[in-house]
């Protein structure tokens, strides 16, 4: 009985080694730019998209809100990696501390996004936009789309996910931000099934996001998604 006690104490201490809030004590944990993201880690305590275990950490910040009241948020930049090329960057920022001050300003589901998808509620946010963005890759201007979820609600609490995928990747090849007009994607059948093929994902990333954006934090609300290589174009 000792024995089996003993072994339960050293796997439990090993999975905790190996999957921890990325902030501690209000300070980034010891990662190094390149470790990869288990899906035991979190942000704030919020779960983070995991897709097949492939995101790598590039780097992070601290920052806090402004007013009478300071609340604490962490932020953090992941790539992910298709052979050679940079198929996708997550940028992540969450409170790592609660307050009682009532709900965040701003409008993230202003109508001027190529995309809006608004779930949210009196005066908790629950929003998704996708717009086309340039990501200097190295030192290469390059074009994304950008699905930006972002959740706000009561005491403060934030947690906001965007997630920008390689347009040349999902088959679109130099392109602009202004080639994905509305003007533009009504005579560009190709721009207009990516761009719905990717939105469908992207609602389904929203939800599981509402999701882990409650009190609880539940820590599976990814797992069922699809992984973002289902997005690429058949070869």
């Amino acid at each position: 009985m000792k024995k089996s006690i003993v072994v339960f104490v050293l796997v439990l201490a090993a999975i905790q080694s190996y999957g921890a809030d990325l902030f501690q004590d209000g300070k980034l944990r010891d990662i190094k730019k390149g470790d990869l993201i288990v899906s035991t880690d979190t942000i704030g305590g919020y779960p983070i998209y995991q897709d097949d275990g492939r995101w790598q950490f590039a780097s992070s910040a601290l920052s806090q809100s402004t007013g009478t009241e300071i609340i604490k948020m962490g932020e953090v930049f992941l790539d992910y990696y298709q052979g050679s090329e940079l198929l996708a960057r997550q940028w992540l920022k969450a409170t790592l501390t609660s307050g009682s001050i009532g709900n965040w300003n701003g409008t993230p589901c202003s109508p001027d996004h190529m995309v809006v998808r608004n779930k949210g509620r009196g005066k908790q946010d629950n929003c998704m936009t996708i717009d086309p963005r340039i990501i200097n890759v190295g030192a290469t201007p390059t074009l994304f789309l950008t699905i930006a979820l972002t959740n706000t609600g009561s005491m403060g609490r934030y947690y906001r996910l965007n997630l920008s995928v390689n347009a040349s990747q999902l088959g679109i090849k130099k392109s602009g931000v202004g080639d994905w007009t509305k003007e533009d994607l009504k005579v560009d059948v190709k721009k207009q099934e990516v761009l719905d093929r990717l939105t469908k994902w992207a609602e389904l990333l929203q939800d599981a996001s509402i999701q882990a954006f409650d009190f609880s934090k539940p820590q599976d609300v990814y797992a069922k998604i699809p992984l973002l290589t289902s997005l690429l174009p058949a070869q």
